[in-house]
């Protein structure tokens, strides 16, 4: 038993000192939960023109002076439907298809130099936003000249969009109206020889 009692005495030191040097030992603590956010950005599917219609206020027709009253009986005739509004265009003027497709109502004279279009636009916010899709398109197409304006369609605010083919020598004249929640698309084509049709435009009524 007396040889025991160093062994045992041994044994126990030892225990005290393990004991001792853990609890002294720092405990690690439990890692933090770190709050990732995702970065908040938006891709644009395209990019606008380089202007923005306010910023012009020069139509391509200044100063018009025609009104319902220049067209005499006789010399236009009505169209449109209560999708699209109505206006008036010479009598001669006939209805065509693009080849394209689409569901533009269009009139151009026997010759197709002059041609008249109109529509509805969906899902825009606003007149001048979609006239900055409708410029950034036309920039795509070889247009030149574009310009943007604020002008009054008869008795209607609009915004207008305009520029020039040279290969066609032909004038675009878009004019989008905003009216009880909708847009109204109205454009006229023709060559620089023939700028008064464009005045058959203000004629234009909503349904």
């Amino acid at each position: 038993m007396k040889k025991l009692l160093p062994v045992i005495a041994a044994a126990i030191c030892l225990a005290l000192v393990f004991c001792s040097c853990n609890f002294l030992m720092p405990r690690r603590s439990e890692p933090d939960e770190y709050d990732f956010t995702v970065p908040d950005f938006t891709v644009t599917d395209f990019t606008l023109p380089d202007f923005t219609v306010s910023d012009f206020t020069t139509p391509a027709i200044e100063d018009p002076t025609f009104d319902d009253g220049d067209i005499d009986d006789g010399e236009g005739m009505s169209i449109g439907d209560s999708r699209v509004g109505y206006m008036t265009v010479p009598c001669d003027f006939i209805e065509f298809r693009d080849v394209r497709g689409g569901n533009d109502l269009q009139y151009s004279d026997k010759t197709g130099t002059i041609i008249f279009t109109m529509n509805v636009i969906e899902g825009s916010e606003d007149a001048e936003t979609a006239g900055q899709g409708i410029a950034s398109h036309l920039k795509e197409e070889g247009i030149e000249d574009l310009t943007g304006a604020t002008v009054k369609v008869g008795n209607y605010d609009a915004v207008q969009i305009y520029g020039y083919y040279s290969d066609d020598n032909k004038y675009l004249v878009i004019d989008l109206i905003p009216h009880d929640g909708c847009i109204y698309y109205v454009s006229a084509e023709f060559p620089p020889s023939q700028v008064d049709m464009y005045e058959y435009v203000n004629t234009w009524e909503a349904p």
